[in-house]
Parts: structure tokens; C-alpha cells; sequence
């Protein structure tokens, strides 16, 4: 396999040693779709000189995720590439993908590196400077204002060993703020928390956790547990109850919840002055749902992975498909700021508009 130049890398890919015959592989090209070529432009939109690596992060599963799995594996037995190296099915996308870029002249318009002053110590650096793991966590190439440094200290440190149980609790009553949700256990460790967040949030979160981050192992220290944290923060009641199946507490309108995730859901519900319904049941069988606004349902799937559990989430499923009921799906990675939770319960507002009028 061929390999990139670091300073070429940016500079529309100037490939060396890499075979033709690598991007033109004839067992994926049965099974390509457009709308792959489509993702790969919007890739280079949000990344530009980013892009590939951006890809090489997710591409590859989102595309075999995609298509047949009886096509998926016909193609791994067949193409050498991947029967002569069984793990190489990622870099094979990959590579035929960059194919795919330079086909299309994807690259005519990519923005270069520029350099900047940090917005958070106002150091000069260089975007490229940054690798991938802090960069991904800035969702697109125009957030890219902070060095490598200040993203290291403020999301990969792991925080103060010596925060008072006064600095800790004001600490995430304004990241609580900030995102306008109850914060999770180590938010800030993977690039997903920060998903549907804009620039002057990941900027304030930022200053936040450099000047005033306590670790873990210091929060269990001084609070017993992230719970009991939460609580003494004020950012929950004192009335949950811990449960081998969740944490049951209230909702701000008073519905009894069977875990913080429902919580967010109802309180978003309840703070946006739309009505619901809580545990509708479903037309057969003993099922119920978490929420119901009209004729929609809403489902928490906060317990994915677990068998019986995932076996219960198929047959609500089938269940809204066979009765033709809209169902909206959520699950935790929905829950990890206001911005993406709005945008994934956007419908309920018009619902709830034209409930009103």
C-alpha cells in the first residue's frame, strides 16, 4: 500500500507507490452507491485539507453498516485485498474512497491550513497542528480556533486531584448551564459529547474545564458517587433511587421516571410547553411507551446491548410499523447536549403548534 506525505498529506493528496488498481477495485465498484460519492463531498465541505482523516474515522463502518450483510461478506471472501489480509477491509474502503475524491476532483476547492491565534490562550499555531482525536471533537474544520494544548488540558487531562467539594459542585452547575442537560460521568472523554454543540459552546466548555476540571477519582472522593455529585450540585432532587435498571426520579412536571435519560426527555418536553402523555400503551400486547405527544411515541432505548432488552425494542418496532404509529427512537448518544436533542425531537414542535391552534 502506498502512503502520504505529512506536508503533502493536505496539499490535495499527492499519492505515491499507490497501485491504480487499489481505487479502482472492481468488487467494491458492484456494490458502490452514490450517495457514498455524496458523503465523501460532505466530508471535504466540513473538513477540507481534514477530510480524509475525518473519514478514515467512521466512513468505512457507516458503509458496511449500509448495504447487504450477505454483500459484505461475499465481498471480503473475493476481493484479495481483503481475503489476504482479513483486517484490511477498513483500509480498502478507505483507499478506494480517496480514489472516488480524485475521480470526482473533490480536491479542486480544499481551504489549506491556515494559522491562527488560539482563542483560548491566544498562542499562534497552525489548524493541521492538531491531530485527529482533538479535532474531531470541534464537529467541523471552522471550529478549528484552539490550539492542540489547551483542547489536550481541557479534554484528555484527567482534572484536578484537589477540587473542594465547592469547586466541584460549581463546576457542573455551569456546564449544566451550558449544555442546558444533565451532565454525564466524564463528559468531554469522546468526540460524540460534543456532537450538535456550536463554536462559543465547545469555547465555553473548554475555558471551563481548563481552569476548573476535577478528576473522577476526586468527585467519587468527595461526593461518594457522580450521582450523590449531581445531587449536591442541585442539578437533581434528592429523591432518585439507584436501581440495577436505572435511576428513578422525577421529572420536573412531577412524572415518575425510571431513569435520568427519561428525565432529560420529559423536563425538554415540559420546559418546551409541549404536551404529553407518559407510558401510553401500545395497541396489543402488554407494552407500554415512554412518552406520547398526539400520535407519536417516543422510546428511550437506554439499555441497547442487552438481549432481552434489544428483543423488546424490536417487537415496539414492528409493532408502531404493523399499527402505523410514528415512533421516535432515542438513545444516549441523543442525550449528550440540548442542541441534539431539539434537533432529533424538532417534529413534536410543529405537533405541538398545531395542537395549540
Amino acid at each position: 500500500m502506498g502512503y502520504y506525505d505529512r506536508d503533502s498529506r493536505y496539499n490535495n493528496f499527492e499519492i505515491r507507490d499507490t497501485p491504480e488498481s487499489h481505487f479502482k477495485n472492481n468488487y467494491i465498484s458492484k456494490w458502490w452507491k452514490r450517495e457514498y460519492d455524496k458523503l465523501i463531498l460532505k466530508y471535504v465541505h466540513n473538513w477540507h485539507w481534514a477530510w480524509y482523516d475525518a473519514m478514515c474515522y467512521d466512513f468505512p463502518e457507516i458503509i458496511v453498516k449500509d448495504i447487504n450483510e450477505d454483500i459484505t461478506k461475499h465481498w471480503k471472501n473475493t476481493d484479495p485485498l481483503c481475503s489476504r489480509y482479513p483486517n484490511a477491509w477498513r483500509h480498502t474502503i478507505e483507499t478506494f474512497a480517496l480514489g472516488r475524491y480524485l475521480k470526482l476532483k473533490y480536491n479542486k476547492n480544499i481551504d489549506k491550513p491556515k494559522r491562527k491565534h488560539c482563542r483560548l490562550c491566544n498562542n499562534l499555531f497552525t489548524e493541521d497542528s492538531l491531530p485527529f482525536p482533538l479535532l474531531h471533537r470541534l464537529n467541523k474544520k471552522d471550529n478549528v480556533h484552539f490550539c492542540s494544548l489547551c483542547l489536550f488540558q481541557a479534554f484528555l487531562d484527567k482534572g484536578n486531584n484537589n477540587s473542594t467539594a465547592e469547586e466541584i459542585i460549581h463546576h457542573f452547575q455551569q456546564l449544566s448551564e451550558i449544555l442546558q442537560i444533565i451532565p454525564f460521568q466524564n463528559f468531554g472523554s469522546s468526540p460524540m459529547h460534543f456532537r450538535g454543540l456550536d463554536l462559543n459552546q465547545i469555547e465555553r466548555v473548554a475555558k471551563l474545564f481548563i481552569h476548573n476540571k476535577p478528576s473522577l477519582e476526586r468527585i467519587k472522593k468527595v461526593f461518594g458517587s457522580w450521582l450523590n455529585c449531581l445531587i449536591k450540585s442541585k442539578i437533581l432532587s434528592s429523591d432518585v433511587r439507584e436501581t440495577n435498571r436505572g435511576t428513578h426520579c422525577l421529572a420536573n412536571d412531577g412524572h415518575a421516571c425510571l431513569s435520568l435519560g427519561e428525565k432529560m426527555i420529559d423536563d425538554y418536553l415540559f420546559q418546551n410547553g409541549i404536551e404529553h402523555q407518559k407510558e401510553p400503551r401500545y395497541p396489543e400486547g402488554k407494552f407500554r411507551a415512554d412518552f406520547k405527544v398526539d400520535d407519536i411515541f417516543i422510546e428511550y432505548f437506554g439499555l441497547s446491548g442487552d438481549k432481552d432488552y434489544d428483543n423488546r425494542v424490536a417487537t415496539k418496532i414492528n409493532l408502531c410499523k404493523k399499527h402505523n404509529i410514528e415512533l421516535i427512537q432515542l438513545y444516549p448518544k441523543d442525550l449528550l447536549n440540548i442542541a441534539k436533542l431539539d434537533k432529533k425531537l424538532q417534529p413534536l414542535h410543529i405537533v405541538s403548534k398545531r395542537m395549540s391552534q
